[in-house]
């Protein structure tokens, strides 16, 4: 279990990291309180003084340390959904050459069907397109080229 506060290692091949929420209280601290500069907080916690200011003005101007809720609409597939689609595209071999747009219309999503392609890929199934069949002619003479 996470303990609050304490910083979760960064996720390979991402350069960036969120602060706690402990760390922001402590930068307004050290800012208002202790009269720090914003290199010695950068310094002291570690992270770059743009990054210790723009989370201080953030702060005053929202009104709370605590990160903001993230934009974005709701999930399409939920649980549920996931398995009403899983049972879908599972059902017999129609609906499993189906495309992705025939999937959508056929389930009457209202929604890109690039987006049931990943919900689909994220319950680890995937759709193979054939390879053409390769088919050998031989020649007028008999032989295969």
């Amino acid at each position: 279990m996470k303990q609050k506060g304490v910083r979760d290692p960064v996720p390979e091949g991402v350069s960036h990291r969120e602060t706690t929420r402990d760390e922001r209280i402590q930068i307004i601290a050290l800012r208002e309180k202790a009269g720090w500069s914003w290199r010695q907080i950068a310094k002291k916690l570690r992270i770059d003084k743009s990054t210790a200011s723009r989370i201080y003005q953030c702060c005053h101007q929202y009104g709370t340390p605590s990160n903001r809720k993230r934009s974005g609409g709701p999930s399409i597939f939920d649980a549920a959904e996931k398995a009403r689609l899983e049972a879908f595209v599972t059902r017999d071999s129609r609906t499993q050459r189906l495309s992705w747009e025939a999937v959508c219309i056929e389930m009457v999503y209202a929604c890109d069907s690039k987006t049931v392609r990943d919900a689909v890929k994220s319950m680890g199934y995937h759709k193979r397109v054939p390879r053409k069949e390769f088919h050998v002619k031989p020649d007028n003479r008999g032989k295969v080229r």
